[in-house]
């Protein structure tokens, strides 16, 4: 989750929940603890979603690190998440 979003700054929604301040820890497994219901897929990548461009050596760009291959294909390229991540759809908080 906070790979793509981020820790939430300052009072959220009705409640005025401050995550910083409330000492939340920023991982995957702590947002989905509340917000069990907010998403449904994964953002796992497969060797398949490499091989739509990548024909060759897709299954070593999975052994590269997430930084880098961010850094190439969404700054660089302006590559979309779904291209790489699929459906991973999101709901309401």
């Amino acid at each position: 989750c906070v790979t793509c979003h981020g820790l939430p700054e300052g009072p959220q929604g009705v409640s005025g929940f401050d995550h910083v301040i409330s000492g939340v820890i920023a991982s995957d497994e702590v947002c989905l603890s509340c917000h069990a219901e907010l998403t449904r897929g994964t953002p796992v990548v497969g060797e398949r979603s490499c091989r739509r461009c990548h024909l060759e050596k897709s299954a070593e760009l999975l052994t590269v690190g997430s930084l880098a291959i961010h850094r190439q294909h969404v700054r660089e390229k302006g590559i979309g998440c779904d291209w790489c991540h699929g459906g991973v759809k999101h709901g309401s908080p």
